[in-house]
């Protein structure tokens, strides 16, 4: 059997009032690229786990297919980035009203906002679990 592809970047989100992991739920990645500041985004829905564990592919402004470890490498082999010491901020949204149900929980959407630092971004895996419940949650950075 082949290996499943794993992203740099990967998330898990379980559902704390049930102890199980909150499937089918949409979530966005975004970020903007290093020398052009272009916006990118990503969107998949969580796994039968609650994991998406590969973001897939998307289409930046010049037509070109990126994926989330291409804007990485790029940014880890930026010279003047990390001349800097530069960081990258990294955005993920959980689309929580559509998970509850509008008008069943606290929070609509949940974002949680991360930074990427250039040197340690080529070899790295982030991952960002989220415990949700319909009035609170709470996240941190995964092995």
């Amino acid at each position: 059997m082949a290996n499943p592809i794993r992203d740099m970047i990967t998330t898990h989100v379980l559902d704390s009032t049930t102890g199980l992991p909150a499937t089918n739920m949409t979530v966005q990645l975004r970020t903007t690229l290093f020398k052009t500041n272009e916006a990118v985004s990503w969107q998949a829905r969580t796994s039968s786990d609650g994991r998406i564990s590969d973001w897939g592919t998307t289409t930046a402004e010049t037509g070109d297919e990126v994926r989330v470890k291409n804007v990485i490498d790029l940014q880890a082999t930026d010279a003047a980035a990390a001349a800097n010491n530069a960081t990258k901020e990294w955005t993920l949204t959980f689309h929580t009203a559509d998970y509850w149900g509008e008008g069943k929980s606290f929070y609509p959407a949940v974002e949680i906002r991360f930074f990427v630092k250039v040197d340690s971004a080529a070899a790295a895996h982030f991952h960002v679990p989220l415990l949700l419940g319909p009035w609170g949650y709470t996240t941190y950075r995964g092995s």
